[in-house]
């Protein structure tokens, strides 16, 4: 099949993780695959030559470059002639139906990967975008959720039924594996003392995240002089200035330290005793499994899936419960102290059982190719763009 994967651009972030897993996949299993993004910000994409696939970006140029942007979208569509178009969020959910102006046959499949969204802390162009999501949803062929909660919101919400999937994240195991030696590599790069007790979260700086709900816990754990707190994570300087206030409010400046994405974040995930996930709009946190195929112990918000992602293996807390979750990271460094080998063990079995990179390649093919069929597999459609 030939498969363009749309998104706004390959940074630091579970989505764009997603589609850079999936895109190799199904390179290796033998489709053309085009990843085409909005931006050239595209630090997620420096290996996707490699694998085979091709990497194209529209350059647009600011938030409001709208006309000539979607041309030289169109005229990508014309020049891959994909059969299958797959996004995720709705702003590339919403360009990609344009794709039928330049072949009418491409089949669109959307991709919604948070349960639910909190939409008063953006601003009007966000919620707008949302809004023409759930209106359009109908022109989509297949609608994809990474998370039963996911399906169950949308369909409250309006959308069609009969076209939502649920096809949980994939990890790559290999990548995402227990490593002491890039453990105490990292450890030392941030000076963190032996014996001290590493808690963080990695999050990009935005709202849905609640990181406010985890500063709120660190600080109560104050009285333990042994644990050291680390945000791993990039956004807008004016939020990430608000976080860090707030954090000084807390009096955590001498125990916390904060620093930007990172492309080598396995090495994150095996320098943490417990990863944090505050988030009130989780599907299947990426970050979540990732940390737990490192064998890195959990705390998450009862939000999504989260709860079903981290089995027995995690602690599970209701989102913005400051107290509930300094309790719960309380609970899980104990456990870690008193059964680090076995929890690890533990976690990392589990996902490679229920979370593979290789089941989400497989299903995500399967359900390609069984709108493929019905067009001979070769659809040649052309759209008024012929010309181009």
């Amino acid at each position: 099949m030939r498969l363009m994967l749309l998104h706004q651009q390959l940074g630091y972030g579970g989505a764009e993780m997603h589609m850079v897993e999936l895109a190799r996949g199904l390179a290796r299993r033998g489709h053309e695959v085009t990843v085409v993004t909005f931006y050239d910000r595209n630090p997620l994409g420096a290996g996707l030559a490699e694998a085979g696939v091709r990497l194209v970006s529209l350059q647009k140029r600011g938030r409001w470059e709208v006309l000539r942007f979607l041309l030289r979208f169109l005229m990508e569509v014309r020049r891959s002639r994909p059969q299958v178009i797959h996004t995720l969020m709705p702003v590339p959910n919403l360009v990609a139906l344009t794709s039928r102006l330049a072949k009418w046959d491409v089949r669109i499949v959307w991709g919604i990967v948070v349960a639910s969204l909190d939409l008063s802390h953006y601003d009007r162009l966000t919620r707008a975008s949302y809004a023409l999501e759930r209106r359009f949803a109908s022109w989509a062929d297949l609608i994809i959720s990474n998370s039963n909660s996911g399906v169950e919101a949308s369909i409250k919400l309006g959308y069609p039924r009969a076209k939502l999937r649920v096809i949980p994240n994939g990890v790559d195991t290999e990548r995402y594996r227990p490593d002491p030696d890039a453990r105490a590599e990292l450890r030392r790069e941030w000076g963190i003392p032996d014996g001290t007790r590493l808690v963080g979260m990695v999050a990009r700086l935005d709202p849905q995240k609640d990181i406010p709900t985890f500063l709120a816990a660190a600080a109560r754990l104050a009285a333990d002089a042994q644990v050291r707190i680390v945000v791993i994570g990039s956004g807008p300087d004016e939020y990430r200035n608000s976080l860090m206030a707030q954090a000084d409010q807390l009096g955590l400046r001498a125990r916390l330290s904060w620093h930007p994405a990172r492309g080598d974040i396995e090495k994150v995930y095996v320098a943490l005793d417990v990863l944090v996930e505050s988030s009130t709009a989780a599907g299947t946190s990426y970050v979540v499994v990732q940390a737990m195929s490192c064998g890195t112990a959990v705390v998450v918000t009862d939000s999504g899936d989260n709860a079903l992602a981290v089995g027995p293996w995690g602690l599970v807390v209701p989102p913005r419960d400051p107290s509930a979750l300094a309790d719960a990271i309380r609970r899980q460094l104990h456990r870690v102290a008193t059964e680090g080998p076995s929890l690890a063990l533990a976690c990392r079995r589990h996902i490679i059982e229920s979370f593979s990179v290789d089941a989400l390649v497989q299903r995500t093919e399967t359900m390609f190719s069984s709108l493929v069929a019905p067009f001979g597999g070769e659809g040649a459609g052309h759209g008024w763009m012929t010309r181009f």
